[in-house]
This record gives C-alpha cells, structure tokens and sequence, in this order.
C-alpha cells in the first residue's frame, strides 16, 4: 500500500477514534451546515435565520440552487439520484432521479408511537443547535432538556411537512416490473411538471465540473414531481428551510458526541466497530486492499474461479438436455451462461484494488485530516456523491464490484449479466484454500450456485448475455412469459 493511502486510513481511523477531540468541537461542525443552509436558502422571519433575511427574488431559483448544492454534498432533499448502465443499452450511463427523502418510514407518519418521540427529537436537536449558548453544556446524553416553546413550535412544523411529504413519496401500487419506473424524461418535461422546483438548475449546481446536464434522465415516478409541485406550492419558504435545516441535521446528527447526538434511548456503542464501519463506507477501496493482502490470496482467487467455471460448465451441458426448452430458449441461456463476468475477492476496476497506485489515483480528490472526524465524513460524502454523477461521461464498467471486499455477501447484477463474490465471503465456512477440494466445492458451491440461478430466475431472465432487459425467452422473438433463458 502506497504511503498516502497509509496516511489516508490512519488519519480517517484516527480522527474517529479521538473521542476527546470529538467532544471538544461540540456541535459547531454541524452548527457551521446549517449556517450553509440559511445562506443558500435565507428567510426573512425564520428562528434559524441570522444573518441576510431576504428572500431571493425567485423563489424557485434560490430553492432549487439550494437544494443542488446540497445534493452535490449527497444531501438529498427533494431528489434522489443514481446513476446506472440503461436498460436496453448497457453500454451507457444514465441518470436516474427518484423522489426525495423524510426521516421516518412514510407508513410511520400515521403512528403516534413513531412520530411522538420523533417531534421530541426534533425540538431537542434545534434547541441544542441553535440555542445562543450550548444548553448540554456540563451535562450527559442522557440529561433531559427543557424546550423552549420557539423549538417545540418547530418540531411541529417539521413534522407537518414531512407528514404531508410522506404522502407525495409514497408510491402508487405498481406491478414489480423495471420497464415500469423506467421513464426517460428530458429536464424540460419535468420542469413543466414541476415548475417550483428547477430540476435543471438542481441538476447543474449538483454535478461536477465538465459534466452537463444530461438531455434525457429515467424518473422512477412522473406523478411524483406533478404531486411535490403542489405541496411546494402551497408550503411557506419558511417551512422549507427549516425541512432543508432538519434534512441536514438528520445527515451529519450521528457525527457529534454523545451528548449532542441526543439518541431516543442512550446505549453504549462500540467505538471501535463504529470507526471501522464509516472507514469502510467512506474508503471502501483502501480498507478493500488491507483486507485481501491480509486474508486473499491469489491462489485462493484462481481455485474460486476453476469451481465457478465448472458449476457454469454443469448449468451449459444441463441446458442441452432439458426437453422442455425450445431451440431459441435453449440457445439464449446457453450464450448468456458464456456471457457471464465473474468478479471474484475485490474489484479490479474503478479503482483497481489490488493496485496501491491505481487507489491513490482514485482518491487523490479526497482531503482527510487526523483531527476532524465531521470534516472527513462530509468530505467523503462530497467525494462520493461526485464520483456517482461522474460516472455520466463515462462508459459502463462492467470488472467493477459494488461491493467492498470485506463484505460477506455476494449478488448476480443483471445489467451486467455478472456474478460477484467478495473476499468476506470467501472465507470459513464457505471457503478456505486449505481446505480440501471437494469441501470447497460443496459449500461454496451452493454460493455460486445460487447467485448464476439469478440469472435465469422469474427476474432474471429478462435480462439478456450482455444486460439488456429483452425478455425473448420462449418460442422466438416475442414477449411471452413462457420459457426460460436469457
């Protein structure tokens, strides 16, 4: 591993770590956010406004910058983004924009076991971030606060607007299907769809530089945008800024110390597995590499590989006897079998882990600083969030791996056609190098087996050898459900 990336984990490790340092800075990390937030989106006769207090000139506008540049740290207010390979072009990125976010489950809104120690929450953490002098000074995380009225009325009027939020995001009933949610929209369709919200200017203060707006993006749901249109018409800017304000303490809340995090139940965490969990989320490449210089092997890599190819082998050979298959199902399934990517321990592209040199190329954009624990994780956010809408000028990478390395899981991606096992679960009792052939095969096989069955199952099956949603199983050409290849 490179000196920089060395630095890079000890110094995010460190910061997490140093507890003291943590409690030191108190709340002004979080409290400095959302003085960003007044900024962006200033209010004149707000309880959180203190500096400039007039309103932009239109509304729209400073709302949709506001809630950009926001998205542009991965704070999502009114949106919500992903970019993905197209479902019948694989071979390109697109844009995919779905509804926004509020802090409960949308069902929970009608339950007052859910939403009573949640206004609680609300009014608590306003008080202790916008309180002139820290009202949990000297006292523990445990400590019950008096309210103020002001912060009280506060918490109700988020939770007005989050309610009513809730009922806009909540999706209508619609067959499971991906052809579905995928509606390729332009920027000016949605516009008209929601003329208070500009998605282009949302979009154009999210992206990084040299990446435009692109002409067409996929919205899970139209009717979502008509229905927030309304809701934004009829809400007082007020109201939005303070959902932007509780937006972003929701986001960075669980970075501060104990005493301002202000849990519902206070109980003790391991500050060890908590440092570990965010470096793996925020370096998932770096912690990647110790993990498979530590524990993988490359010659455990290649045995993997000889028992996937093998079980694909038995999967091909057992395709030619099935009499049930008709010659157009039969052939699909066998060229999509010899179509799979195999990614198997870490990802070898987008960066290369096992390349100490092709990481520090990879997160040379992203500053981390042994002191300050708040800054790294919203760095890290920044970072991702720019690589995610980076990904707009670039082609599909299909050798990359989703998942981190240390991660005992494994997936079959259909817009890929491929099969990903990480090193974590390749492990005891799964798999071992050491163990003996038949051992690996009989348990990790199952593994295997079981994630290239996805590709022929009720969903997967609708995806084509290089991931095009082609549902041509059965008889030729056709849209028939009967059948089953690729």
């Amino acid at each position: 591993m490179s000196a920089r990336n060395i630095q890079r984990m000890q110094g995010f490790y460190a910061a997490c770590t140093d507890e003291k340092q943590i409690a030191k800075v108190g709340r002004e990390p979080l409290v400095r956010q959302l003085e960003q937030v007044a900024h962006l989106y200033p209010v004149a006769e707000s309880p959180i406004q203190h500096g400039k207090a007039d309103v932009a000139a239109e509304k729209k506008d400073a709302l949709s910058t506001a809630a950009g540049k926001l998205l542009r740290n991965d704070l999502r207010t009114f949106v919500n983004y992903a970019v993905y390979p197209d479902m019948y072009d694989p071979t390109r990125n697109v844009l995919y924009i779905d509804a926004g976010s509020v802090g409960l489950p949308t069902d929970d809104y009608t339950n007052a076991n859910a939403t009573k120690p949640y206004e609680q929450r609300i009014g608590e953490l306003f008080y202790i971030l916008y309180a002139k002098e820290d009202p949990t000074a000297g006292k523990g995380p445990d400590a019950k606060l008096e309210v103020p009225k002001v912060w009280k009325d506060v918490a109700k009027e988020v939770l007005a607007f989050e309610t009513a939020f809730a009922g806009v995001i909540a999706p209508t009933e619609v067959e499971f299907s991906p052809d579905k949610h995928f509606n390729l929209l332009s920027a000016s369709d949605l516009a008209k769809r929601a003329p208070s919200l500009d998605l282009n200017l949302v979009l154009k203060n999210a992206l990084p530089k040299g990446v435009k707006v692109p002409k067409e993006m996929v919205v899970a749901s139209p009717e979502y945008f008509n229905n927030l249109n309304k809701l934004l018409e009829t809400t007082e800017p007020k109201t939005i800024q303070l959902y932007l304000a509780w937006a972003t303490i929701r986001k960075y809340n669980d970075l501060l110390d104990a005493t301002h995090l202000r849990p519902i139940e206070v109980k003790p965490v391991d500050r060890n597995k908590v440092c570990a969990d965010n470096a793996l989320r925020a370096l998932p490449d770096i912690v990647s590499h110790y993990f498979v210089e530590a524990i993988f092997p490359e010659r455990a890599r290649a045995e993997v590989e000889e028992i996937i190819n093998a079980i694909r082998g038995i999967y091909s050979k057992s395709f030619q006897s099935y009499n049930w298959l008709d010659s157009y199902t039969r052939k699909g399934a066998i060229e999509k079998m010899k179509n799979f990517v195999q990614k198997i321990g870490y990802s070898s592209s987008g960066p290369d882990d096992s390349s100490p040199s092709s990481i520090d190329r990879f997160y040379k954009g992203l500053k981390v600083d042994g002191q300050d624990f708040f800054g790294n994780q919203v760095r890290a956010n920044a970072f991702w969030a720019q690589v995610e809408f980076g990904k707009l000028n670039k082609k599909v990478d299909r050798m990359h791996m989703d998942m981190s390395s240390p991660i005992v899981n494994a997936y079959y991606n259909p817009q890929g056609n491929d099969i990903n096992f990480p090193a974590g679960i390749l492990q005891t009792p799964f798999f071992h190098i050491d163990h003996p052939e038949y051992l690996n095969f009989g348990s990790f096989g199952t593994v295997a087996g079981h994630e290239i069955t996805h590709g022929f199952d009720d969903e997967g099956r609708k995806w084509d050898g290089i991931g095009r949603y082609k549902n041509v199983s059965g008889g030729g050409p056709s849209k028939s459900e009967e059948g089953g290849g690729g």
